[in-house]
């Protein structure tokens, strides 16, 4: 009961520090201002961009004008330029967001050059260039009726040939082993490309800068990622390992989106913004709770209050205990405040529509996706990320006891969270195996979730988690040895 009451008394002074609101407030201020800034930056990314500006039209009139198609030494430099400026001026035709404009750069730039070279080349084929205006000129009609399906189905056909034409090449006895294999690759990618053609017209997914259109996007890269890094390769490097399994989650969570029609992996939500709490919103999750740890005995001593607390019938190591609990307690109190603000804000700002959507991930222990509710995700990276948290807090509690220094209790833990990250590039870089028995590898569980790879080779969860508690024992044993023994006559 002694010490559920001096719990009580520590979460008094805590709760009763003007500084603490005071943090509260710029907490919710920050998160006001995030929300907005990225709400802002998203409607605006495809906006404003100079190369479709009068401006930059104007630089290459002035450029190409000083190039004659009819010498050798500038033709092949004026069809580049021409052809650029043929496509900018065409995409200029249509509104900055537009499906057009994407398509124009991607597809249709192609036939802009093809028709160049054929008006400009210094052999002249006429024949040629007036099948290759006429395609173009019916390119430009279904970009102006917005006929998008057209450039869908003319990539599919496309695609197909260069099927076809491989597995043609392929079926030669004469080919060469190695060129087989590249050609299977080439033949691969191919597949993938037309997989995504094929979603766009059966799902009616325009091209365009649309979350759904994107996702076909991101598809294609990932999946092309995936099958260039070869699984299960012999002495394959365990990064390229990592790399691999990275590529294939994000692939199977695109193509989950684009064959349910939603937007899961979209960060730029409300539901994205909850998902990514702890990405935007940790280092000043440890700053408080730091804050608060490295003040935690330091300031009794330094006040001279610590005897008035002695003078009580308790314990020195019940008084210690305490104190801990207190600041292991305030992890989850900051945590909670710091979604439920995210999720007030988040929802105002994005709206609150997005909440509905599951949490969806890729699982490696059974291969396929898995799908959670918003809040079982939460709480179960809080648990996993918890080892940080409360290893750090811990630390500056532990200096704060042993040192009766504020300053070095709050800015050694934070420096040392801040070059975390360094530790485990340089133990990547170098070979480091040793490292793995230093906390910063193995205090994010998360890394163990869904059956994926750990970030270092060799480690398993249970192995980090034994890591992370002889680290907390190291900083807790010191801490109440020192503080039971510590003389308070001169303070």
């Amino acid at each position: 009961m002694s010490l559920i009451n001096l719990i009580r008394n520590e979460f008094a002074k805590i709760f009763h520090k003007k500084s603490l609101w005071i943090v509260a407030i710029l907490l919710v201020v920050i998160s006001i201002t995030m929300n907005v800034m990225i709400k802002q930056t998203s409607q605006n990314q495809y906006q404003n961009q100079y190369m479709y500006s009068e401006a930059y039209v104007n630089y290459v009139k002035e450029d190409l004008a000083k190039l004659d198609p009819k010498k050798p030494s500038d033709n092949a430099l004026y069809i580049d330029t021409k052809t650029n400026l043929d496509m900018v001026e065409l995409m200029n035709q249509f509104e900055e967001d537009s499906w057009q404009r994407q398509v124009i750069e991607k597809s249709v730039s192609p036939v802009i050059r093809e028709k160049n070279q054929f008006e400009f080349s210094l052999e002249k084929n006429e024949t040629a260039l007036k099948e290759k205006q006429a395609e173009y000129q019916q390119i430009c009609q279904k970009l102006e009726e917005g006929d998008w399906k057209y450039f869908a189905e003319r990539e599919l056909n496309e695609i197909n040939e260069q099927i076809a034409q491989m597995d043609q090449d392929q079926a030669q006895e004469q080919i060469l082993k190695t060129q087989a294999q590249e050609g299977k690759l080439q033949n691969g990618q191919l597949e993938i490309q037309k997989q995504a053609v094929i979603w766009r017209l059966e799902k009616n997914i325009p091209y365009g800068n649309s979350y759904l259109s994107r996702a076909i996007d991101m598809y294609v890269n990932y999946s092309s990622v995936a099958q260039n890094i070869e699984p299960n390769k012999e002495n394959q490097e365990y990064q390229d390992r990592l790399q691999y399994q990275k590529a294939l989650e994000k692939a199977n969570l695109y193509q989950y989106d684009i064959e349910h029609n939603t937007n899961t992996q979209e960060e730029n939500t409300a539901h994205g913004m909850l998902m990514g709490v702890f990405g935007n919103y940790e280092v000043m999750i440890l700053v408080v709770l730091i804050m608060i740890a490295g003040v935690m005995i330091s300031e009794e001593f330094n006040k001279g209050t610590i005897k008035l607390l002695l003078v009580k019938p308790y314990k020195r190591t019940s008084i210690l205990a305490a104190k801990w609990i207190t600041c292991i307690a305030m992890i989850f109190i900051t945590i909670l405040f710091v979604i439920g603000v995210q999720f007030i804000v988040g929802g105002l700002t994005f709206g609150f529509e997005s909440m509905d959507l599951p949490v969806v991930k890729y699982d490696f222990a059974s291969n396929q996706i898995t799908t959670m509710g918003i809040t079982s995700f939460i709480g179960i990276t809080t648990l996993c990320r918890l080892p940080i948290y409360v290893l750090l807090v811990t630390l500056s509690f532990a200096l704060s006891t042993l040192t009766n220094n504020s300053p070095l209790a709050i800015a050694l833990p934070l420096l040392g969270y801040m070059g975390s990250s360094m530790i485990n590039a340089l133990a990547e870089m170098y070979k480091w195996d040793w490292i793995r028995y230093f906390v910063t590898p193995n205090w994010d569980l998360t890394q163990f979730l869904f059956g994926r790879l750990p970030s270092m080779e060799g480690l398993t969860i249970g192995f980090s988690i034994i890591v992370c508690l002889v680290y907390l024992i190291i900083m807790l044993v010191p801490s109440f040895v020192v503080f039971k023994k510590k003389n308070i006559k001169n303070i």
